[in-house]
């Protein structure tokens, strides 16, 4: 209990909404990761281009 009966802790919102953004960013990660791997592994080169798009992206 907090201060004159407050509850004290995180609310099941919060948690909910945490959950839904870490599965966000985890599938961002994912399509960064799938996207660079398929480059890599049709080019055999490391492509500079895609890393620029999604920091382009990450600032609109």
């Amino acid at each position: 209990m907090g201060f004159l009966g407050e509850q004290v802790g995180l609310s099941f919102d919060l948690l909910v909404n945490a959950l839904i953004a870490g599965i966000l960013l985890g599938g961002f990660y994912t399509a960064v990761t799938i996207g660079v791997s398929i480059s890599f592994g049709i080019l055999d080169i490391v492509n500079i281009a895609h890393p620029a798009f999604i920091i382009l992206g990450s600032y609109i």
